[in-house]
């Protein structure tokens, strides 16, 4: 069952396909966004459960923006889940988050297939401790949703809590694939 969930993961991939080149293949970047993902290639099937896709940046990896704040969450969605929310945070361990610092549902305003984007009304702080940056999402049936890159893997860019196994992994332990979620922080 397992190969072909792959197998179909690889054939539907075509789906979420927007136009790839070679620049794509590295992590975007910009002094004002939070982010490992490349351009929206596809998203991974997942059966049905409760999902959070998480991008960790680590308090290194931020003590360039220390004194900013982060002001929007942007992640790409490609079919509706039943459920979406938004979830920020803190900087936990190297392999869970931290305390819960923001959380909003956006279940009735997501646009798919296609970018979204929530503006915080109370902007968080980046004091140079990481951040989490999360979309949980319900699935009720098998079904892609969450959006990723091509890879490679970032450190960080990939995290994967299931409700099936109720543990956050990265999605390359999880299943081999090497991707990186399309979810991007805006910091002001």
């Amino acid at each position: 069952m397992l190969k072909l969930q792959y197998a179909f993961f690889a054939l539907t991939t075509a789906v979420f396909l927007f136009g790839c080149n070679a620049e794509d293949d590295q992590p975007f970047v910009d002094e004002n966004i939070l982010a490992y993902d490349g351009e929206n290639v596809t998203g991974p099937i997942l059966v049905a459960a409760d999902y959070e896709a998480s991008a960790q940046f680590f308090g290194a990896d931020l003590s360039n923006s220390i004194g900013k704040n982060l002001v929007e969450v942007s992640w790409f969605m490609g079919a509706n889940p039943s459920v979406c929310l938004v979830r920020i945070y803190g900087e936990g361990t190297s392999t869970t988050p931290g305390d819960l610092l923001f959380e909003a549902d956006v279940t009735a305003g997501v646009r798919t297939p296609g970018w979204n984007a929530i503006t915080l009304q109370e902007p968080i702080p980046i004091t140079g401790e990481g951040l989490w940056l999360s979309i949980a999402f319900t699935h009720p049936d098998t079904q892609q949703s969450i959006g990723c890159d091509a890879g490679p893997a970032q450190r960080g860019g990939d995290w994967l809590y299931s409700s099936e196994d109720m543990r956050w992994r990265t999605f390359s332990q999880r299943t081999g694939e090497n991707i990186n979620w399309n979810i991007r922080g805006r910091l002001e």
